[in-house]
Order: C-alpha cells, then structure tokens, then sequence
C-alpha cells in the first residue's frame, strides 16, 4: 500500500502539485479517509475531494507515513501475502506474525492484531481488496502480549470492536485503548483521537466463550487455561469450517519440540473438552497445519481422556 502522501504537512496541501498521486484516489486507503471525513464534518462523498479536505483539517505538523514508508526496507515489511484456507477466510502473512480473516454478508472480522500499526494498515488495505464494501466489525485479540497487539489500536480507530478475554481489559483500557499519546512513533489515535475512548462501547469482554455470527457463518471464540504463558488467552474456531485460530499455543513457524509444552497439552484438553472437530490448526505464528501435524506432535498426550476427579476436578490419563 502506497500512502505516502498522508506524511506531508498541512502547508504542502495547500500548495500545488501536492494532491494524493491519482492512482491512490480510488484505493480503499483513500476511501477510508473519504469516510472518515464523511463522519467528522459531513462533506463531500467524492473520495478526491474528502481526502483532500480530511488532510486540511489536520494540525500544522509533520504527519508520519501511516501505512509504509518510502523506505524498500519498510515497505517490504508491510508487505503482505495472502493464504487462502477456505472460502472467504485468510490468513495474511509475510510478517512475523499472521493475521486471519474471515469474511461474512456484511461485515469482516479479523483474529489478532500484531506488531504494529503499519503492520495492521498494510492488512486492513489487503482485507478491502479482498472483501471490498465490507467493514472490519470485529478484532479478536489472542491475548495482551506486546507483540500482538501492536495493531489494536488501529482497528479500534476505524471503527472495529475489541473482542477480548475479560481479564485483558483493565490492562487494555489502561494503557492501550484510551487517548494517552505515542510520542516516539504518533499512531492514528494520537494523531486524530476518536469522539469516544475506552468508555466501554468499543470492546466486547467475554468470560467463556463468544460468538460471532450473521445466521450462516459462526466464528465461536474460547478462552484458554490454565496456562502459563499468559492469562485470558483466546482462540477461535469455525465449526463448519473445522479451522481452528490459535496463538503460542503450538507454534509452526519451529520444528515441534521433542515433548509437548504446557501451552500445547492445555491447547489438546481444550479441544477434547469442547468436543472440537478440527482439520487445521492456523497459527499466528508459522504456517496453517492439518490437524494430524499436531496429533503427532502431541505424541502419546494424544490418547489422554479426560474423567472425573474429585471437587469435581477433571484428571487426564490413558483412554480405557
């Protein structure tokens, strides 16, 4: 994505010579920027002219490049490649870590965040080509780790809501999703605060599990434990599908370790526990796998069951 022309200042606008080049003016960057204006001042629908005018009403200082730089090195970071796993869901790779989207009749929802807002842009801008007029209603956020929500900021500044595990949100609404400024590298949040922050409208806190659905995709989201990596982990699975989202709950971008982890042997309970038909695993990090890459991984933990402890406990051994 090429948008570039978002890092020049107030007075190059209005100076000739300066407009977005031509080829950007009908690109879903710029359309975005056509509704944003839209909403703010209630002007023009002609995407050239609201993205001129969204630039006027910004203050008089230099604006970073939100999407890429002009720099090959940066650019090829936001570069994103796009894995088709079944009709209307993706993942959308290239970076360090991935991000899924799945696409329903009228809305897209994405799974995770990662690394950065330039990250995040250059996925937003694939996502629109990919499911044009579609709105991005819904962010899954996997868990609170720096690396994945580097984007979170992002959707929530374009209107997407936060799906995240309850015990997240007094971390997130502390020092994530409200107005405080990022002073070394300004995102669109410090730049151009929305109308409303962290007042509770924007995110969606689940204990459990929640559910995403427009009456003919369900995308189903699960809370993780216990687990040591991280508290108020989340995973997603689409049942008809049978593709499960996950991340460091068993990594492929790695050759699988000699012995499961804590994090895979609790990702396996959980899955027998939901009673989970699952043919992929798609990970944020690594390469989607069938599911009997992970059985094998799992090694003899594979043929554990589940029966009743006491207290009402649950204990794992040997299937009878």
């Amino acid at each position: 994505m090429q948008v570039a022309w978002l890092a020049l200042t107030r007075q190059d606008w209005l100076e000739p010579g300066h407009e977005p080049p031509a080829d950007q003016l009908g690109s879903p960057a710029a359309q975005v920027v056509a509704r944003e204006t839209t909403a703010i001042a209630g002007a023009a629908s002609d995407p050239a002219v609201a993205t001129r005018m969204w630039g006027l009403m910004q203050p008089a200082e230099p604006w970073r490049i939100l999407a890429s730089s002009a720099t090959p090195e940066k650019k090829a970071s936001a570069e994103v490649t796009v894995e088709k796993l079944a009709n209307g869901v993706f993942l959308l790779g290239g970076g360090p870590a991935n991000s899924v989207a799945v696409e329903f009749k009228d809305f897209a929802a994405v799974f995770e965040a990662p690394t950065s807002e330039a990250r995040s842009l250059a996925v937003i801008e694939q996502i629109a080509k990919l499911m044009p007029n579609k709105p991005i209603r819904y962010l899954i956020n996997s868990h609170q780790h720096f690396d994945h929500i580097g984007g979170i900021r992002t959707y929530l500044h374009i209107g997407a809501t936060i799906v995240t595990q309850r015990k997240n949100i007094n971390f997130l609404n502390h020092d994530v999703l409200n107005y405080r400024a990022r002073t070394v590298l300004p995102d669109m949040v410090t730049l151009w605060p929305p109308t409303e922050l962290a007042e509770g409208y924007n995110y969606e806190a689940f204990n459990e599990n929640y559910t995403i659905t427009d009456d003919s995709r369900i995308l189903r989201v699960f809370y993780v434990q216990p687990l040591r990596h991280a508290e108020g982990m989340a995973m997603a699975y689409l049942p008809a599908e049978k593709i499960l989202i996950q991340a460091n709950l068993f990594d492929t971008h790695e050759p699988a370790p000699r012995e499961p982890t804590p994090a895979m042997t609790t990702l396996y309970h959980e899955m027998r526990m939901l009673n989970l038909d699952v043919a992929t695993i798609a990970p944020v990090h690594g390469k989607p796998v069938p599911m009997a890459a992970f059985i094998k991984a799992m090694g003899s933990v594979a043929k554990d069951c589940p029966s009743p402890g006491s207290g009402g406990s649950v204990v794992w051994g040997p299937c009878k």
